[in-house]
């Protein structure tokens, strides 16, 4: 869930800084190996140098910029790292409210009525 969410963002991101990309690439937004690197690692600025005709930095540090400008409630830090990477952390305050949510509502979190009368076979 989290994970689409900053996948939905990086696409935003995408979309307002570069308008004349004709489509966006299909990135990753994995946990990088080591943590040092935040909570996520997306490498959409490396696939998108060469059809931009930009160094993958570049593109990195403005895609960082950007979601970290309008993301703040969400991620608390994002950085473009080398060689073209944007490594985000999740905010603590974000992650403090989705656990005050799982308490509040801890007999239905995490339901869904998805599937209900339908037979798996």
């Amino acid at each position: 869930m989290l994970r689409e969410e900053v996948r939905q963002f990086v696409n935003d991101a995408i979309r307002t800084e570069f308008p004349d990309l004709p489509e966006i690439p299909a990135f990753s937004v994995e946990p990088p190996e080591h943590k040092q690197f935040g909570d996520y690692g997306i490498n959409a600025a490396m696939l998108m140098a060469r059809e931009l005709k930009e160094h993958p930095m570049d593109i990195a540090e403005r895609l960082a910029a950007r979601l970290e400008m309008e993301n703040k409630k969400i991620l608390a830090d994002v950085k473009a790292a080398a060689p073209g990477f944007i490594n985000a952390t999740i905010s603590d305050a974000y992650l403090l409210n989705v656990l005050d949510d799982v308490a509040k509502n801890s007999e239905t979190w995490g339901q869904a009525d998805t599937g209900n009368g339908k037979t798996v076979v």
